[in-house]
């Protein structure tokens, strides 16, 4: 590193570190206007430092790039903030680099070659990371519902934005496709291998999770924006009504049954169809009842048979059911006592592929059947112990949890 970029470097970081209070109020009030107090000469500090740009005649803010890392710090949404619009000039540089990388590697300038390397890595990261953290806001807004905003047009509009937002990182995924990076890695023509590694691991293997996210993100705005549509008439004659009764304070409603036409929702209800009951009390209706009880059939006898203590009675006739355990039962209790009275835990998957190889169920299914025995209270799986072999998804925004395996012993 050179000395004059060290010393800018230093600077900058020394100017944070010195006016880290100022920097705070900046951030926390927008804005920043001179006053004629030592406050002054920091801000000018801060603004050659670059960390404070020009917000008009003797006012200050702090830079873009500060508040967004600010904003990423502390999780602020920002509304109809712009999240996948960089995504498709982020894959042009990438494409970029490579044919840069490639140019100079065939001319032999090694050191460039490498030099561009860097620069590759970094414009992986950089794009892995406005996927991570644009998925990552736009699940957040999903699962709030749009907190920021109360009003269903603004909430409309929002769902709008935010819908474009994730169509952005559709069509940023598909270019990838398009761009086809990955065939030019491995097309074996240059060395990209140095290339080929920090693709892989950054973008490569969290496509397809990052497909998923999205396709769910899409159907949950179009969902969301359908729903806001539907009720949106509602909405608004409510609304109307509400601003009604605000400037008429002493308004009341007129009795309906006294109006001489009744509006039409009134007509909508179908009504309660009576039903009559006879009047048990009323002794006029005592031969109409008689005439109609003469007229009903008799009900069928039931013979009550009288058991004698002592004695247990079997019909003859009745069919003998037996009962046949399933395969999957049979190997569970036996995968219990071998678990039992072994000296190490003993491992759910071997042993079913072991003993039972041909039992019919799937191993996925074999671990979800072994998970729950263990809340069963049956003697041989109350005393064993249970210990699940368990990873996490590989993305920090996964929330997939992945059984590989069940190690179960005695206690």
């Amino acid at each position: 590193m050179s000395k004059p970029l060290h010393d800018l470097l230093s600077n900058a970081l020394n100017a944070i570190a010195a006016h880290r209070e100022l920097i705070h109020a900046v951030y926390s009030k927008g804005r920043y206007i001179k006053n004629g107090s030592k406050t002054d000469r920091d801000a000018y500090v801060l603004h050659q430092n670059r960390i404070l740009v020009s917000d008009g005649r003797d006012t200050y803010r702090l830079s873009s790039f500060m508040t967004k890392l600010f904003d990423e710090v502390t999780q602020i949404q920002r509304l109809f903030e712009l999240l996948g619009d960089n995504a498709g000039a982020q894959i042009n540089r990438i494409s970029q680099l490579l044919d840069e990388y490639s140019s100079a590697f065939f001319a032999g300038r090694i050191e460039d070659a490498d030099h561009v390397s860097a620069q590759f890595h970094d414009a992986c990261a950089d794009l892995s990371d406005t996927f991570s953290s644009g998925i990552s806001k736009l699940l957040n807004q999903a699962e709030t519902n749009f907190a920021v905003v109360s009003s269903i047009e603004a909430k409309s509009r929002q769902n709008a934005h935010y819908l474009r937002q994730a169509g952005r990182f559709s069509d940023a995924l598909e270019s990838l496709d398009r761009f086809g990076i990955e065939q030019q890695l491995g097309a074996g023509y240059c060395d990209f291998e140095p290339l080929a590694i920090s693709y892989r691991s950054l973008i490569s293997e969290r496509k397809a999770e990052w497909h998923t996210e999205i396709a769910r993100l899409l159907h949950f705005f179009e969902t969301y924006l359908y729903r806001l549509r539907a009720i949106a008439p509602d909405v608004k004659r409510f609304r109307q009504f509400a601003n009604f009764l605000q400037q008429n304070s002493g308004y009341e409603l007129p009795d309906l049954e006294e109006t001489h036409h009744h509006p039409l929702w009134m007509m909508r209800d179908a009504g309660i169809r009576p039903i009559a009951y006879s009047d048990l009390r009323d002794g006029t209706t005592h031969e109409y009842l008689r005439e109609i009880a003469s007229q009903l059939p008799s009900p069928a006898e039931i013979t009550v048979r009288e058991r004698v203590p002592g004695r247990i009675e079997r019909s003859v006739n009745k069919p003998t059911e037996t009962l046949k355990l399933q395969p999957h039962h049979v190997a569970l209790s036996r995968f219990a006592k071998d678990a039992s009275l072994s000296l190490t835990p003993l491992s759910a998957l071997s042993w079913k592929r072991q003993h039972f190889p041909d039992i019919g169920v799937p191993d996925e299914i074999w671990l979800l059947l072994v998970i729950h025995s263990k809340n069963s209270h049956r003697a041989e799986f109350s005393k064993l112990q249970y210990h699940r072999i368990e990873r996490r998804g590989v993305s920090r925004i996964s929330r997939n949890l992945f059984v590989r395996d069940v190690m179960v012993h005695g206690s």
